[in-house]
């Protein structure tokens, strides 16, 4: 209500008889701070380093990026509560890839779908993903150019059987980082003449990267996803960059079975190699090797982009 009194003052009459009205409806729950819903995110803006460099006014999700992985159960209604702990940004939440049919409200489009979350409160989305949307997807800001950082896993858990087996799962997502801080991208994107970013700096694996050449240091250094022998994984690949085309595969295993894209499951592809633009979400089979084929115990996600 605060954040309404905030965006449409001109509204405010009917937008108090349209809650009052509803208030008196059977059943009805009051989405107030004693309410305790299902997830709760915290964004924030602080200064942070990635793949090497320190930019101040990050746009962090509980204090990382990407933010912590949500599950959510197919069939299920779960509540999601968004806290806009910034001081001078508006803010809404998009769950990339799932269809809001039924809470078209809680989408996050801003001034389409909602009006944005002004700072300091919070909205409360109501996300029911639908039997059959059993998959991977993941969650971003909508607002300017915060979805770089503002981002994190989305997995809808399956209730029916699931048609492939596995031992265990891992989730990759990847991301850009550039030089510039959101603010000055979105300000050359919307400028006339139009003033070009740049290109990406480099594409971040679970939010960690190393640029040649540089130290590891905290937040500096690549990313590690452990696994063992004789086992089949499920990756769970996330395309969360903002302009990278990534092309990828895996050192020393040239089997990757596709087993779902976009949230919806596949017949098994075997490919060598992934493509993964902006959005995408695939889940891939790997089976690592046995104690005794191995002659080593690392091995690298090889990385290139296509813009």
């Amino acid at each position: 209500m605060r954040a309404l009194q905030r965006l449409c003052p001109a509204l405010l009459w009917a937008c108090n008889t349209i809650l009052l009205f509803h208030s008196a409806a059977a059943g009805t729950t009051v989405h107030d701070q004693t309410f305790v819903p299902n997830v709760i995110l915290r964004v924030t803006e602080e200064t942070y380093t990635r793949s090497c460099v320190t930019n101040a006014g990050v746009v962090l999700i509980n204090g990382s990026s990407p933010g912590p992985e949500v599950r959510l159960v197919a069939g299920k209604t779960s509540w999601i509560r968004v806290y806009n702990d910034m001081d001078d940004q508006n803010l809404t939440m998009h769950w990339h890839g799932l269809s809001m049919a039924v809470s078209p409200f809680a989408d996050g489009t801003p001034e389409a779908s909602q009006w944005p979350i002004p700072p300091h409160y919070f909205f409360d989305y109501e996300v029911h993903p639908e039997k059959e949307m059993a998959g991977t997807y993941f969650y971003h800001s909508h607002v300017g150019f915060q979805a770089v950082s503002a981002a994190g896993p989305l997995i809808v858990q399956d209730v029916e059987p699931i048609p492939y087996y596995y031992d265990e799962e891992r989730i990759i997502t990847l991301s850009d980082v550039f030089n510039e801080t959101d603010t000055e991208i979105e300000s050359g994107l919307v400028a006339n003449p139009f003033k070009w970013s740049g290109e990406t700096q480099n594409v971040l694996v679970n939010g960690q990267g190393q640029l040649a050449g540089m130290a590891n240091s905290s937040n500096c250094g690549l990313a590690t996803i452990n696994v063992e022998p004789n086992k089949t994984y499920r990756l769970r690949f996330i395309g969360s960059t903002a302009l990278s085309f990534v092309s990828l595969a895996i050192q020393g295993h040239d089997k990757l079975t596709i087993i779902e894209a976009d949230g919806s499951y596949t017949k098994p592809l075997d490919k060598k190699h992934l493509q993964i633009g902006s959005g995408q979400r695939f889940s891939v089979l790997l089976h690592t090797k046995s104690q005794k084929e191995l002659n080593e115990t690392q091995f690298y996600i090889q990385i290139e982009t296509r813009e």
